[in-house]
Order: C-alpha cells, then sequence, then structure tokens
C-alpha cells in the first residue's frame, strides 16, 4: 500500500528541493471571533499536521494566521500562493493571533512528505524544460529491474499528481494495483505545480507547451535504465488521453490506454456536457436549452472566434453572462475554469479524430460506466473504429461497469448525483475505489505484451 508509515526504498534529486509544508488546515474565521474583534484579518486555524512546518511553533488550534513572511494571509488561497515560493530548508516568519495576542515566530521550513509504498521503490527526479525543473515520480515494483512502465498522463487540471496524505485515494489504490502486478507507474507534475520549478505556473500556459513537457517526460523516461523501454505503455485519463495520441505520434509505446476523455472538439464537448449532464440531474429539455443560450455565444467568440478577455468583455452580454456565473474576475486575468484562455482555445484546434487515426500501436479505450465527465461511449466506439480503420485488430474496447471518472465504485448513477451534491464525495471516495479499471488494464497489458 502506498502509505506514510512504511520505510521504503526513496531516491530524489538534490537539485530539486522539496516545496515547504506549512501542515496547517485552514478555514473562515467564525463569525464568534469576527464579532468579538471585527478588524482581525487572517485564516482560522483548525488544525496542525505532525512533522510539518507549523507543528514546529506554537501555532495551534483556535489562532488566526495573519502573516507569512510579511505578506498578508487573507484566504486559504494566500497561503497556498504564499508557501509555493518556500522550499524546504528557507527561513520562514509566521505572524498569528492567539488569545488575543500578536506574536511572530522565526523557523526552519519543513518539506512536504513523500509518497512512500510497501510494494514499490520510489524515485523522485526531474526534466528540464525551457530552463525549469519538473518533478517526475517513478514507483517500481520493488527490488525488479527492466521493468514494464504505465506513463499517467493526468487530465486537464493544475493540482499535483502527488498524494503523499490520501493513502486510500482511488489514484494511489490504481496505481498499486499496477506495481503489484508488475508494472512501474510514471508521473509528471506540472508547471509550478507540487515540487517543480518554473518561472510561469501551470495556469499561465497553453496546451501545446503542455504537450511538450509530456513529451520532453517521455524522452527522460526511455533513458531511464529501471524500466524496460520496449514497454512503455501510455494512460491518458481525461484530457490525457489527448495528449497520449499526440505523444504516440513521436516516439513508439507498446499501447495506449484512454480512459474517460474526449474525441470531439472541446466546443462541441462542452455543448455536449450540458446536454448530458442537464438529463442525468433531471433538468429539461426547456432548461437546458435557455441555459445553453448564454453559454453557446460565449465559448463560439473564445473558441472559435480565439478572442482575448478584452476582446469578448466588450460584449455586455458575455460580461453579464461571466458576471452571473461567478467567473468574471479570473476572465480578466486570462484564465477560464483555471486555465489559460489560450490552452482552451488551443485544445480546441486540435482534431482528436485525426490524432488517432495515424495510431498504429495498440489500443485500449475504457469507459467508466457512471463517467458524468466523458458523458457516455459515444467517444470510446469512435477511437475504437478509427484505430480500426487503419489498423485493424489493433483496438478494443471495454465499458467498466459501477465505476466512475476517477475510479469510484458506485451502484447507480443516482447515488453518483447524491454524494456530488452532498459534497462528500471526496471522503466516499477514500472508502469505494473500484478496482475493474486497474484490472482490464492489467489483464490488457499483459495480453499486449504476449503479442
Amino acid at each position: 500500500m502506498f502509505i506514510l508509515l512504511f520505510p521504503c526504498l526513496r531516491n530524489f534529486s538534490q537539485t530539486l528541493e522539496r516545496r515547504a509544508f506549512l501542515g496547517v488546515v485552514m478555514k473562515e474565521i467564525p463569525d464568534s471571533i469576527k464579532a468579538k474583534n471585527p478588524i482581525i484579518n487572517g485564516v482560522y486555524v483548525n488544525y496542525i499536521f505532525p512533522n510539518s512546518t507549523a507543528n514546529h511553533t506554537k501555532l495551534c488550534k483556535g489562532a488566526i494566521l495573519n502573516k507569512i513572511n510579511d505578506v498578508p494571509i487573507r484566504t486559504k488561497a494566500d497561503a497556498i500562493k504564499t508557501m509555493n515560493n518556500i522550499r524546504e530548508g528557507d527561513f520562514l516568519i509566521i505572524n498569528y493571533t492567539f488569545n488575543g495576542l500578536e506574536k511572530a515566530e522565526t523557523i526552519i521550513a519543513v518539506g512536504k512528505p513523500f509518497e512512500i509504498s510497501e510494494s514499490a521503490d520510489v524515485y523522485y527526479d526531474f526534466v528540464d524544460f525551457q530552463g525549469c525543473k519538473l518533478r517526475t515520480i517513478l514507483h517500481k515494483p520493488k527490488g525488479k529491474v527492466n521493468c514494464p512502465v504505465v506513463f499517467f498522463i493526468q487530465g486537464y487540471s493544475c493540482l499535483s499528481v502527488e498524494q503523499p496524505f490520501y493513502k486510500n485515494s482511488p489514484y494511489l489504490k490504481f496505481y498499486e494495483d499496477l506495481v503489484n502486478s508488475g508494472y512501474a507507474v510514471y508521473r509528471l507534475e506540472k508547471a509550478g505545480v507540487g515540487d517543480s520549478e518554473s518561472s510561469f505556473d501551470c495556469m499561465q500556459m497553453g496546451f501545446h507547451s503542455e504537450c511538450s513537457t509530456f513529451k520532453q517526460a517521455y524522452q527522460s523516461l526511455i533513458k531511464n535504465p529501471k524500466i524496460d523501454s520496449t514497454n512503455i505503455f501510455l494512460f491518458g485519463h481525461s484530457v490525457g488521453g489527448i495528449i497520449a495520441p499526440i505523444l504516440a505520434e513521436e516516439y513508439s509505446p507498446r499501447g495506449i490506454i484512454a480512459y474517460g476523455t474526449v474525441v470531439k472538439s472541446w466546443f462541441e464537448y462542452l455543448i455536449d456536457v450540458k446536454w448530458e449532464q442537464g438529463y442525468i440531474w433531471k433538468k429539461s429539455a426547456v432548461q437546458i436549452s435557455k441555459n445553453l443560450r448564454g453559454f453557446i455565444p460565449f465559448w463560439y467568440d473564445l473558441l472559435i472566434q480565439k478572442e482575448n478577455s478584452q476582446e469578448i468583455l466588450k460584449n455586455m452580454k458575455h460580461k453579464s453572462f461571466l458576471t452571473e456565473h461567478g467567473l468574471l474576475e479570473d476572465f480578466k486575468n486570462e484564465r477560464y475554469l483555471n486555465r489559460s484562455l489560450v490552452y482552451w482555445q488551443e485544445l480546441n484546434e486540435i482534431n482528436v479524430c485525426e490524432k488517432w487515426a495515424y495510431i498504429t500501436t495498440h489500443v485500449l479505450c475504457l469507459h467508466g460506466e457512471f463517467d458524468i465527465q466523458a458523458l457516455n461511449t459515444e467517444w470510446a466506439h469512435m477511437i475504437r473504429d478509427i484505430v480500426s480503420t487503419n489498423s485493424p485488430n489493433k483496438a478494443d474496447i471495454y465499458i467498466v461497469s459501477n465505476t466512475d471518472h476517477d475510479f469510484v465504485y458506485f451502484e447507480n448513477m443516482d447515488k453518483n448525483t447524491k454524494i456530488l451534491d452532498s459534497n462528500e464525495y471526496h471522503n466516499y471516495s477514500m472508502k469505494n475505489y473500484s478496482t475493474v479499471v486497474a484490472e482490464n488494464a492489467i489483464n490488457w497489458m499483459d495480453a499486449t505484451r504476449k503479442n
């Protein structure tokens, strides 16, 4: 299991330091405290992690964190942004208030804990990309050499792929299943995410540049003596399922597994999402159609016309639409849905069908029965048919029962939507990992390697 309590072989580059780990669970200042001190600013300390930076101070639950390195902290986002510039071993000054008293402490920052495993040797390294250092993580079956490897390519989000705190994460359990079946697992952190050092961050990057980072990581993986470079499998998850065939154009992976991805243009996909998810949440066709009246003209100008934020905001209907949906401030900063406008515009340029048409390697399309992001099985059948046209008998498809986009088990779709609506998805996912995605991937890779 991937847990924090057991020793393992851990190797990491000394030239890419760990990002500092503050170790504070924060929330908004309670009204009861604001009533006593209306002018107080900061975030409420709800919990301190053991072996963290904060654990080496007198900061405790109930304190108000006011500043980090003289930077005012008014929200959780402020704290995260400030800590992103601090590395293990750096000096850190925190200012906080407790029981009405203002305090300051200077400490040495503690780095984040590592992922460790009972079944894997874990290697932390990095790849160079345009003067940046991007973190890579390799889980290799313990004591094994020349292992086949799965390069896991994540979706569009700028979240870290490293999860040292959640031993029951469905993703870690998925990697664990692969490792226990003899496969190494390789991951890349995006620019500015996790330990990655860069002058720009994930939210500023375009889609083409992001693809280039994965290409760089693939080149590094090929040269890694710990794995079998003739048995590299790409696992494209979500938007990673668009990146995978782009990588396969330049390289020769043994196979590609796509899970929960898209085959239409991003513009078409967004429209489909509104219809399909509207039906899943039992909205009427009239409601869905009315909702789309604001989205479609906006998406058209953004994705097809490729207008920037200033051009789009000249349109008062678009500005009103963005304001109504709480998107205006991010959009002014050239961001939409936590990525740059350029990212979405470049993604929409990709002719995904054409990318799959050039694939000559083996392909497995996996679709989760309750994957509300990938919507339905249409994409999987389309990819299989496209690949099969030029490469007969090279593409397979499997529908994974009772499973959602993130490898989580559900009894039915109603249960899925109720958990999502209740904001209990995280807790539920930690207890309901679906093993079927890994089982099908492993069986297919084993068979492919024998061909």
